[in-house]
């Protein structure tokens, strides 16, 4: 499928692969380089990255830890959540963190490694 057109005064246009409108070539080109994305998509996707990252981020460090015997079951309730919200997806990523206290784990920080 061509996603370059022209219109009657010979500019060519392109269809963006997120927003679909189709827009004058300059706006898919950042620093020489051509996308398939308009350069407002693109930001807006960029932001929407960052902010979902940040999200995950602050998660990690707002967590109170959790008892080792919980950890199997918020691992497999979290893989649940995430699975039935990428079914289709080909190749989905699944992302988890938590913290997990080892002070009654016995053993030395190795041994207690490997447990987890």
């Amino acid at each position: 499928m061509n996603l370059k057109t022209n219109d009657n005064i010979g500019n060519e246009h392109q269809c963006c692969k997120s927003c679909e409108k189709t827009l004058s070539l300059n706006l898919f080109i950042i620093n020489g380089k051509s996308y398939r994305t308009c350069n407002t998509c693109r930001i807006k996707n960029k932001e929407s990255y960052q902010k979902k990252k940040q999200q995950i981020y602050a998660g990690i460090t707002d967590q109170s830890p959790i008892e080792f015997i919980e950890l199997y079951d918020l691992l497999s309730k979290s893989y649940e959540r995430e699975s039935e919200n990428k079914e289709n997806v080909a190749n989905p990523e699944f992302i988890f963190s938590c913290t997990v206290n080892i002070a009654k784990l016995e053993g030395d920080s190795k041994e207690k490694a490997n447990l987890l």
